[in-house]
């Protein structure tokens, strides 16, 4: 038997990492399970009903399941290997030894979709928080006055 060893920082790690696995755990593993044992059941107005395969069975006996299926594989496929070959390529012209300047400037131009998106984000948030925003509107229909003057004395 293989005794497990774990220094007190592996264990650390783990217990930092435990909060954020539970809840992956509550949100996606639940509820794929609970999903997958519905499946087995025939569900009405009246209650659920166990159906055992026979709703797989429908289903891989259906046309349209598998003209979907295959219209959803070529979509995957040409939409993965395409992307990729124009990534690829773009990638392998960015990295030969052409103008400096035109290189950097396409360099630049690539990365700010991935810059944009956390920028927008936090305006949103800037926006909220302003005094006369989303969430100080909130307040004030709420009749949390004090609270408002409160929250705008802290921004």
């Amino acid at each position: 038997m293989i005794l497990l060893r774990f220094t007190r920082t592996e264990i650390q790690a783990y217990a930092f990492i435990a909060p954020s696995i539970i809840i992956l755990c509550v949100l996606l593993v639940y509820p794929l399970g609970d999903v997958f044992r519905l499946s087995f059941y025939e569900s009405s107005i009246w209650g659920d009903t166990f159906a055992g395969l026979a709703n797989y069975r429908r289903l891989l006996a259906d046309g349209t399941f598998w003209q979907a299926f295959r219209q959803t594989i070529i979509f995957v496929a040409g939409s993965v290997l395409c992307h990729f070959f124009i990534a690829l390529g773009l990638a392998l012209l960015l990295h030969q030894n052409i103008n400096r300047l035109f290189r950097n400037f396409f360099r630049g131009l690539f990365i700010l979709p991935w810059l944009i998106s956390p920028t927008v984000a936090a305006m949103i948030w800037v926006l909220m928080y302003n005094p006369f925003g989303v969430l100080n509107g909130l307040l004030v229909s709420l009749g949390l006055q004090l609270v408002l003057l409160l929250w705008t004395c802290l921004l």
